[in-house]
């Protein structure tokens, strides 16, 4: 049988395309937003870094809903969808605040925050090796 560029292609995106859920890939997303807009409150573009801590957000949201009910580290369904919110409404939303009024301080914090609630979601579900940008 004799393999084509086009076969060839398809049939690595069909063995790609099962790598990754997409609750792992919307998660990745977020992290690298919010490592970006990191980068770019420290350049002082505080436009674009609350735009992508807010992007980030929407990923994670992506994310959660993909998948709301997970295996627990116990063993047992958790329901990742009230550490969401209390993530959305806690730690994010200071973030997104504090880049929004350009305070390098108050933000600095909040994207400590963020982070630790990131990797406490992933202790939850039994998964603390899953890697935060900046923890």
């Amino acid at each position: 049988m004799k393999f084509t560029p086009t076969f060839t292609s398809i049939v690595a995106l069909i063995a790609l395309s099962g790598c990754t859920t997409p609750t792992r890939q919307h998660m990745r997303i977020a992290n690298g937003k919010l490592a970006e807009s990191e980068q770019k409150m420290a350049t002082g573009e505080w436009t674009q870094a609350m735009a992508l801590a807010e992007e980030a957000g929407a990923e994670v949201k992506l994310g959660i809903e993909a998948r709301p009910i997970r295996k627990g580290a116990g063993g047992g369904d958790l329901d990742m969808t009230p550490l969401f919110t209390a993530w959305l409404n806690g730690p994010h939303h200071e973030l997104v605040s504090a880049l929004g009024a350009n305070q390098a301080e108050r933000a600095t914090a909040a994207f400590a925050a963020t982070r630790q609630q990131c990797a406490n979601c992933h202790i939850a579900v039994g998964r603390p090796t899953i890697p935060v940008s900046g923890l």
